[in-house]
């Protein structure tokens, strides 16, 4: 009869104690129901955003070069004034309504020790990411601390680690080339952690 010894790693596991904390939708009412209405108004903007100017030229080949003129300049005229709203981040945070189980971000003790002993900043890495809108990525990121709730949206070890200011300084990198799209570039500009990924930006 042979003993099974852990190994190291099966050690380390049931020896982590995770810092979690649970996003709750703050709009009364079906949270499901509103949960889906912010996810599709996002979705709506990523994918009809980059269409815009193929229609605007269509439209001026068509003939209607006064109101594609007009419509281009007040889509123009919004991208050059978007500006971050933390009233934006915390509706965009009602999307966690959608998800039966809710939205849950984890971190690890020592994490956040490495974090508030970092001088000049951290570089984070999520998982898991996804691609185009990953909820997981964008409801567990800096939005939370974009919305200016701490209390509502942080985990309380987080902000007794982190002083405020810099939470609301977190900020993320998404490609350049979304920051010229229409639409998408109102929506990253106003969810406020959304920088264009230049070494100039996430180097300094």
């Amino acid at each position: 009869m042979t003993e099974k010894k852990n190994t190291t790693d099966e050690q380390d596991n049931t020896k982590t104690t995770l810092v979690s904390h649970k996003l709750q939708p703050t709009i009364t009412g079906n949270g499901r129901l509103v949960g889906g209405f912010v996810i599709s108004s996002v979705l709506f903007c990523l994918f009809w955003g980059p269409l815009i100017p193929v229609i605007l030229v269509v439209a001026t080949i068509m003939g209607h070069v006064q109101t594609s003129a007009t419509i281009g300049i007040c889509i123009l005229s919004s991208m050059a004034v978007a500006r971050h709203s933390p009233t934006l981040c915390r509706c965009f945070l009602q999307s966690c309504g959608y998800f039966t189980k809710g939205v849950t971000v984890h971190y690890e003790p020592e994490m956040l020790s490495a974090i508030a002993e970092s001088v000049v900043g951290s570089l984070w890495c999520m998982h898991p990411h996804g691609t185009s809108l990953g909820m997981g990525f964008t409801l567990n990121g800096a939005i939370r601390f974009r919305a200016h709730d701490e209390e509502r949206y942080v985990h309380p070890q987080f902000r007794q680690t982190m002083p405020q200011t810099r939470l609301r300084a977190a900020d993320g990198v998404q490609a350049p080339v979304l920051f010229n799209l229409p639409l998408v570039r109102n929506l990253l500009k106003g969810l406020g952690c959304c920088t264009p990924a230049t070494k100039k930006n996430m180097f300094g």
